[in-house]
């Protein structure tokens, strides 16, 4: 799916204008030996560097970079904007996906002053597809949502079928086949009507690419046939490889292996001529299954071999995990943030010192003179002093709750939990179950990510908390070959959006739950999570049918889960005002703990 998506994000990256082919480079380039060196010449490089992006990437860096300097010495912030736009763009051609993140999040940083909703939305885009590419399909959705809405409200019709590609092909890769039409229907309409040759031939073949999935080839065909057709009339190849390796398919379907071959073949060098791992990969596996349909076995190996190796190209775990630190960067800022409150805390205690001592130096001078000095010293002394008590008590409240913070977090992003995870992931790979080793790594960054989002605010809704504490226990679920089930139940009188609750309250009593009962019970386990409404507070309960708190280990470690929660309910209490609590009930067949919350609506 990834070069599908490739087109999409730099039709959208600049939007200055379409690429016209090599008339169109080599007018960008005279135009850049007569121009004046100012806005519209760092323009003129950011869309020579665009247009050649796919056909030498160290060229069109090159232009970018040359961007950079000339609007920084222009003091030109657009054009700064756009220099990590485009440069992210470049990363992403060269599949470093790390980089292109990066870039992406430095352009919406850098175009915050241009309060450009449509720049917003080209960055969401070249976002989503990172994700996409990563197969987190939900964040992909969420950014490629947010430019339809950006392009239908500005009337933008390119980039709203740019919007309508995307998301028709997020979901035919989650084969919602009947949404995927829906959307790729409606691109379609509106690129026929707008006449637009760019974009026609990958509608066409992603519509061709559904209905091979489908199995339904009879459709397929004409939508293969339409999309090369385009792609020739437009001098376009990226969309071609594709779509003959989609007509390859279909005839190897046919049993027609003369003529699959042929259009494999052809999909095969043009993809090596875009140097496009995903779609050589492809062709590949293609060749290989007509060549074993033709009992041609020494020739099927060899091809499926190479298949191997590009797919294992293709899906590089490295990669996926550098992304993944990329997201955990964000523990080691929270981390500079405690320091920064310990060092207030200490400035406020030296000022406070200081403040008292001179107190007593005037107060020791003013002794000799007169009564009514005396008692205004003593006065201002004891009002002074009071105020450095109560800032004294603040900042320690401050470095309290940063403490407690800082606790949280690293009882939510357990070492234990990370190791198991991580020797999970690689147990599956060990084994060659590549589809269950991407589930799960794709589960656990989404923990990873939310733990660290979470972690940034004070309340979130109760959805969202349970969404990642569903998660959690899917993960350790299956780390434990589905050791235990689960169950959650919220009472209909509470809005789970509009209901909010400190992130990750329940998640240690549900990870002691797992370690410290069930995963010692013989037979299955299960947990209950209840939230139940009790006037103006809520319930929220953590029940499992384990061997109960006899242990002392798992005493100890409800003690650890219990210390820390009842140190942010604590502060809970006292800036709210409120009457929070936590109870653990030991039952015959295991522990019950309830955590009471006072009940807070977002609206």
């Amino acid at each position: 799916m990834r070069r599908i998506l490739f087109f999409s994000t730099f039709i959208l990256a600049v939007s200055f204008c379409f690429s016209q082919g090599v008339g169109y480079v080599d007018s960008l380039k005279n135009k850049l030996r007569h121009a004046p060196l100012d806005t519209n010449y760092v323009s003129t490089l950011l869309n020579l560097a665009d247009a050649i992006v796919y056909d030498n990437t160290d060229s069109s860096m090159r232009y970018t970079n040359d961007a950079l300097l000339l609007s920084e010495k222009l003091k030109w912030q657009k054009g700064i904007a756009l220099y990590y736009r485009q440069k992210g763009n470049v990363y992403y051609v060269l599949n470093d996906n790390l980089n292109a993140m990066d870039c992406f999040q430095k352009a919406l940083k850098e175009g915050e002053t241009l309060h450009s909703k449509k720049f917003d939305a080209t960055i969401y885009n070249n976002i989503a597809n990172i994700y996409s590419d990563l197969k987190q399909y939900d964040k992909a959705l969420d950014y490629y949502n947010k430019l339809l809405a950006t392009a239908r409200e500005e009337n933008q019709r390119k980039e709203e079928t740019i919007a309508l590609i995307n998301i028709g092909t997020v979901y035919t890769e989650l084969t919602d086949y009947t949404k995927a039409l829906d959307y790729f229907q409606k691109s379609l309409v509106i690129a026929t009507e707008d006449s637009n040759m760019k974009l026609l031939p990958f509608i066409q073949c992603n519509i061709g690419i559904l209905f091979n999935k489908k199995n339904d080839y009879a459709n397929a065909l004409p939508y293969f046939e339409k999309s090369i057709s385009y792609a020739d009339e437009a001098s376009s190849e990226t969309s071609k490889a594709p779509a003959l390796e989609g007509l390859a398919k279909i005839y190897m379907n046919e049993r027609n292996y003369a003529k699959a071959e042929e259009y494999c073949n052809q999909s095969l060098m043009l993809s090596q001529r875009l140097n496009s791992a995903d779609w050589q990969s492809n062709a590949w596996q293609t060749l290989s299954l007509i060549y074993e349909a033709q009992h041609k076995d020494d020739k099927a190996l060899d091809a499926y071999k190479k298949y191997v190796a590009f797919r294992d190209s293709v899906w590089n775990d490295e990669k996926r995990s550098e992304l993944t630190r990329k997201e955990m960067q964000f523990d080691f800022e929270k981390k500079e943030t405690l320091l920064k409150a310990e060092h207030e805390k200490k400035e406020v205690l030296a000022n406070a010192e200081i403040d008292q001592q001179r107190i007593v130096k005037n107060s020791a001078m003013g002794g000799a003179g007169v009564l009514l000095i005396a008692s205004i010293t003593s006065f201002i002394f004891y009002k002074r002093r009071r105020d450095a008590e109560v800032q004294k008590k603040e900042a320690d409240f401050k470095v309290q709750v940063s403490d407690t913070e800082m606790k949280v977090l690293r009882l939510q992003m357990n070492p234990h939990f990370i190791f198991n995870s991580l020797n999970s992931i690689g147990d599956y790979v060990q084994k060659h179950d590549i589809k269950a080793a991407d589930n799960y790594l794709s589960k656990f960054a989404k923990v990873m990510r939310l733990t660290l989002e979470h972690s940034e605010q004070k309340a979130i809704s109760l959805n969202e908390d349970l969404t990642a504490l569903e998660l959690y226990m899917q993960l350790e679920s299956s780390r434990l070959n589905n050791k235990f089930t689960y169950e959650i139940k919220v009472d209909e009188n509470i809005d789970r959006e509009n209901t909010l609750v400190p992130p990750m309250i329940l998640q240690p009593f549900v990870e002691n739950s797992i370690w410290h009962g069930i995963s010692k019970k013989d037979g299955e386990g299960k947990i209950l999570i209840e939230i139940k409404r009790e006037e103006e507070m809520i319930n929220c309960i953590v029940e499992d049918n384990g061997p109960g708190m006899q242990a002392s280990h798992a005493a100890n470690k409800k003690s650890l889960g219990m210390k820390i929660t009842k140190a942010r309910i604590d502060i809970l209490n006292k800036i709210k005002k409120s009457k929070a609590a936590i109870q653990l009930f030991n039952k015959e067949d295991g522990v019950r703990v309830e955590v009471k919350l006072p009940l807070e609506l977002s609206f």
